[in-house]
């Protein structure tokens, strides 16, 4: 068996349980269904059940394990962040940070629902998160200017 090696600050190709997340929760998106994230993991590892041996519950407990933190990083892409730019693929047509979708937490239940599924209420917390978070970021440069200024510009140790 190959194993690929990740070298520190350089980008390893997508792998092959990514790009199968990847499929599974766009396909549910594309026909405006709720992706439930724990339903992701189960239906990938349950997909791939063919391990045997004395070693199977090790290599079961091992690939749930990874096959979540995969959907985990798959479901972070529908977050929202305070980033500059935004992921053109998961943009709805016509604008230019409107998500197709956003992750958030039904009752107990981590899902990504697409925005025409989300109700009012759902939408008007994402957007004050989103203004909250715009707020702390301005803050935190406020502070970080002023730092600068209480100490002069070069205050920098080194």
């Amino acid at each position: 068996m190959k194993v690929k090696k990740a070298v520190k600050g350089k980008k390893t190709e997508k792998s092959s349980i990514a790009k199968e997340v990847e499929v599974l929760v766009q396909n549910k998106i594309d026909k405006h269904q709720v992706v439930k994230v724990a339903w992701v993991t189960k239906e990938v590892v349950l997909k791939h059940d063919g391990i045997r041996g004395v070693d199977r519950e090790w290599y079961q407990v091992c690939a749930y394990a990874h096959v979540r933190d995969v959907v985990g990083e798959v479901a972070r892409r529908y977050k929202v962040t305070p980033k500059e730019e935004s992921d053109t693929q998961i943009l709805l047509p016509g604008f230019e940070r409107l998500q197709v979708a956003y992750t958030i937490t039904r009752g107990e239940e981590s899902q990504i629902v697409p925005v025409d599924m989300l109700t009012h209420e759902e939408r008007k917390a994402k957007s004050a998160e989103l203004r909250r978070m715009g707020s702390g970021c301005f803050l935190h440069a406020d502070e970080m200017d002023r730092y600068d200024q209480e100490r002069g510009a070069n205050g920098a140790v080194g």
